[in-house]
């Protein structure tokens, strides 16, 4: 990474590894909302020139120095407080509105970070990679996504799987598949995913 972004990059991620962390590691969902707001608070406070917590006041010297917004931030925070309500996904579009927030953001940064072009085609093109990302991501942590925080991101209408939800948690908690029909028929859903998502 070149070197005038590195002080800025490790506040960014400082900023969402503790979000983050506040979000999947955190007790309880009210807990994790909680810690969530203040958060928010924290932020908007930092874009007004009072930060005080320290990864704050690396990321109030980073946003000065880069002229950072602060919607990016705001938008990662609601894809987190998402998470605590939201488990699982309908359609794909669903899935795409997520990242548009989960993931999107943080590609718009690295830009600002990097002095690089914000043309509406540039920043198509750094969508589409971070959405593609944070597919490939959820593809390959199904397992873990669901045995550690319940959650599923594999969009229902992408496949007509009977009772996936029980036949997912049968093999996740086994570590391997004793239902040999549904091995076949997830595999399937996985490569047609894997497909849709190769070319962001």
């Amino acid at each position: 990474m070149p070197i005038e972004m590195r002080d800025g990059a490790c506040a960014v991620y400082a900023y969402c590894r503790w979000a983050d962390d506040f979000a999947d590691e955190s007790p309880s969902s009210e807990i994790a909302l909680e810690r969530l707001a203040w958060w928010r608070c924290a932020l908007h406070d930092c874009f007004e020139g009072q930060a005080s917590h320290p990864v704050f006041v690396a990321l109030q010297v980073a946003c000065e120095k880069h002229n950072l917004e602060r919607a990016p931030f705001d938008d990662l925070l609601d894809a987190f407080g998402h998470d605590q309500h939201v488990a699982r996904y309908d359609n794909w579009s669903q899935l795409m509105a997520y990242c548009a927030k989960s993931a999107n953001p943080v590609g718009r940064i690295v830009l600002r970070l990097g002095g690089a072009s914000e043309s509406p085609m540039q920043l198509a093109l750094s969508d589409q990679v971070c959405t593609g990302l944070q597919l490939a991501n959820h593809w390959q942590d199904v397992r873990r996504d669901f045995l550690n925080r319940n959650r599923v991101y594999l969009p229902a209408d992408a496949h007509e799987i009977a009772d996936f939800d029980q036949r997912l948690a049968s093999t996740c908690r086994v570590g391997h598949a004793p239902d040999r029909a549904f091995l076949e028929a997830y595999r399937s859903l996985l490569k047609t995913l894997v497909e849709r998502t190769r070319p962001m």
